[in-house]
């Protein structure tokens, strides 16, 4: 299990971390997700899912590329969703990322679980 400390500062659309933190702490494929999502780039957020890859939002499951960006125009990057990574932890192959989530639609903390395969996202399931 790898923990990460809180960030410090937000340098463009990347996070900063304190002190010598691991500079690989977010796995690349869910920091390029969470930059996708921050700059407002619904295109480059899908291009960081797997095909079939899926997002859990409460009880509700959108599987695919287009679900996700239906899902994604109404609730996530079309309502300006900002997120502010906390923390990271992770063990074996699921991440999971402790977030303030900002924008016009559900705002304050969140936890992001991510599941990798391979170069991209496979899976993203979100509760609050």
């Amino acid at each position: 299990m790898r923990t990460t400390t809180p960030p410090v500062a937000r340098a463009g659309n990347r996070t900063s971390f304190e002190g010598d933190i691991v500079a690989d702490a977010l796995p690349t494929p869910i920091a390029i997700l969470i930059d996708a999502a921050n700059a407002g780039d619904t295109d480059d957020f899908l291009d960081s899912i797997t095909v079939d890859g899926f997002v859990e939002d409460g009880d509700r499951v959108f599987t695919g590329h287009d679900e996700i960006r239906r899902w994604s125009d109404a609730e996530f990057i079309g309502a300006d969703a900002t997120l502010e990574v906390l923390s990271v932890e992770t063990t074996d192959d699921v991440t999971i990322v402790q977030v303030e989530v900002g924008g016009s639609g559900f705002t304050g903390a969140s936890t992001f679980e991510f599941v990798v395969d391979g170069d991209l996202v496979a899976s993203m399931t979100i509760s609050s």
